[in-house]
């Protein structure tokens, strides 16, 4: 395979001359590994050629907490339709695109932590220029943080069972080691009551977590009623626990943001049930209903899951 070389631009705004007027096709984000072994998140943007010059605005605060930060491109023009990009990965909200006027493209991102990024371009066709945002915000958030993750059942405890054999301890225990890997990632340590197809008692979770000195636990299940046309996605919260109704809100929150989901209060959490720390039951798949069977065969679908999870607990330490 052909390698090829980026071309680093260290300033934030380059002032390279480019005889061609470019026009942006396409923009999408990503969360990658960078060389180092820590994470990033790039904005891409495919181009029919490398744009004149790009201005990166100082970044601002919003008055719900977010930032604000603004990237101009000179010299281009949209070909793409103006559009909010849903990124919701911990650091990116969401890149607005926009015709800036006057041959520029403008783009608005929103940001949970402040982050400045650096611009890099790879020849070709399309040609691609991306800006890669360090995402020491969200690590440190995260850092030293440990963080329980109870998927329910487990072994002979199947729990509900979809109508086409789908069962609850799979789902669960899947989403569970999504949200692990996200969790370590940022820099947490993730405490897993199972990691595998095991039975565990209410009492042998409980121990797990305390022994582990988990700040935190969600606790990862399914829900199923009669009627196969009905959705319903729930969530609980551990009783008169402050801590608790907060992290729900902001779980709640988020899948509604991440997965369009909106998450139905229905109440405390059974004493049994109750971790040692602030807890949270999430429901965010109904295994009875039609099409939630299918959609959660799709890898993409469990990562959004996970994601949304991972996103509350990210808001919940943020705050505190």
């Amino acid at each position: 395979m052909k390698s090829v070389t980026a071309r680093i631009h260290p300033e934030t705004s380059s002032a390279k001359s480019v005889t061609a007027h470019a026009k942006l096709l396409n923009t999408w984000a990503e969360m990658r590994e960078a060389g180092d072994g820590s994470w990033v998140t790039r904005i891409c943007l495919e181009l029919t050629a490398e744009p004149a010059r790009s201005q990166i605005s100082p970044v601002t605060r919003l008055p719900n907490g977010d930032y604000d930060l603004r990237i101009v491109l000179a010299g281009t023009s949209l070909v793409m339709a103006e559009d909010d990009i849903l990124v919701a990965d911990g650091l990116l909200r969401k890149v607005g695109v926009s015709d800036g006027g006057d041959g520029t493209v403008e783009l608005r991102v929103i940001l949970e932590h402040p982050a400045t990024p650096t611009r890099d371009d790879i020849p070709g066709l399309p040609h691609t220029t991306r800006f890669t945002f360090p995402r020491d915000g969200v690590r440190d958030v995260f850092r030293g943080k440990r963080i329980g993750i109870d998927p329910g059942h487990g072994g002979k405890d199947f729990g509900i069972r979809g109508p086409v054999n789908l069962l609850e301890k799979d789902t669960s225990l899947a989403v569970a080691l999504e949200l692990r890997d996200l969790l370590s990632t940022a820099g947490a340590t993730p405490i897993l009551t199972r990691d595998r197809d095991i039975p565990l008692s209410d009492a042998d979770r409980v121990s797990i977590l305390r022994e582990a000195g988990a700040e935190l636990c969600v606790q990862i299940h399914a829900c199923g009623v009669d009627d196969p046309l009905v959705q319903l996605y729930r969530i609980f919260e551990k009783p008169e626990c402050a801590a608790s109704a907060i992290l729900g809100r902001k779980l709640t929150e988020a899948f509604f943001e991440r997965m369009g989901m909106r998450l139905m209060d229905s109440g405390p959490l059974e004493p049994s049930e109750s971790m040692p720390c602030p807890t949270v039951r999430v429901e965010p798949l109904c295994l009875t209903y039609f099409s939630d069977e299918a959609n959660f065969r799709a890898p993409l679908f469990r990562k959004r899951t996970a994601q949304a999870i991972f996103n509350g607990i990210h808001r919940f330490l943020r705050q505190r």
